[in-house]
C-alpha cells in the first residue's frame, strides 16, 4: 500500500463527521423551496407507509431535509456504504445494509418487516452503482408486498456542479435557490403481484424524469 493511500485509511473514521459538517452546511445556506409535501402530510397524518424514491445523483440535500423519524434508508454493505451509513445514522436514520448486488433477498426481508413495523423508507432507486436513471424492481417488490405508498421525489439548485460520476451526482453551491420537489403519491395493489415487474419500474422511472425536469424548470425560471 503506497504512503498516500496508508494516509488516506487514517481519516477513514473522520469521513463520515466531515462529509456531514460539509454538507449541512451548505444545505444550511441554501434558499429552499418545499414543493407537494402537502400530499406526504396527510400520508403521515393518516399513519400510511411511505417509501421515497429518487435518482441517486439527486439526494444531496435529502438526508438533512427529510424527517428521520422512524426512515430507514438501504444503504450498500460495501466500504463506501458504510462510510455513507454512518453519515446518515449522524443525521437520525436507521440503516438497512443490502444492495441489487449484495445480499437482496435478506435486504428486501428485513425491509418489508420494518414496513410492517411501522416504519417509512428513502430508496435511491437506480443505485448504488446504476445505470443512472434505470429503476431496480426492489422498490416494487417492497411496495407491492407491503402496501406502501410510493412518493416521487427530486431535488434541484439553480447554480450547482455536477460530477463526474456515474449518477451525474448534483452538488449545489452555497446560497443559491433550490426546490425539494415531491410528486403525486400512488401504490401498488397486492393484486397485481403476479405482473411482471418491468412495467411498474418503467413508469417510476418516467415519473422520476418529468419530477426532475421540472425541479429543473422551476430552479432556472427563479
Amino acid at each position: 500500500m503506497s504512503k498516500f493511500n496508508s494516509g488516506i485509511k487514517r481519516f477513514d473514521p473522520y469521513l463520515p463527521r466531515i462529509m456531514w459538517i460539509l454538507t449541512r452546511m451548505i444545505t444550511s445556506t441554501l434558499r429552499l423551496k418545499r414543493i407537494g409535501y402537502e400530499a406526504v402530510r396527510d400520508l403521515k397524518d393518516r399513519n400510511e407507509r411511505i417509501i421515497f424514491a429518487l435518482w441517486h445523483g439527486r439526494h444531496f440535500i435529502t438526508y438533512h431535509r427529510m424527517p428521520p423519524d422512524n426512515m430507514h434508508i438501504m444503504v450498500s454493505p460495501s466500504r463506501d456504504g458504510r462510510r455513507i451509513a454512518s453519515l446518515l445514522r449522524m443525521s437520525g436514520f436507521s440503516i438497512i445494509h443490502g444492495s441489487s448486488h449484495k445480499s437482496p433477498i435478506q435486504a428486501l426481508i428485513r425491509s418489508i418487516k420494518c414496513i410492517k413495523e411501522g416504519g417509512d423508507f428513502i430508496i435511491t432507486v437506480d443505485g448504488p452503482r446504476g445505470p443512472a436513471r434505470e429503476t431496480k424492481p426492489g422498490i416494487i417488490y417492497l411496495s407491492r408486498k407491503t402496501g406502501a405508498w410510493i412518493v416521487p421525489y427530486s431535488f434541484s439548485a439553480r447554480r450547482s456542479i455536477r460530477m463526474k460520476s456515474w449518477d451525474r451526482f448534483m452538488v449545489p453551491l452555497p446560497f443559491t435557490r433550490a426546490v425539494q420537489i415531491f410528486g403525486k403519491p400512488y401504490r401498488l395493489s397486492p393484486e397485481i403481484e403476479q405482473k411482471p415487474i418491468s412495467g411498474d419500474c418503467r413508469d417510476l422511472g418516467w415519473r422520476l424524469d418529468r419530477l426532475s425536469e421540472a425541479a429543473d424548470r422551476i430552479c432556472s425560471s427563479n
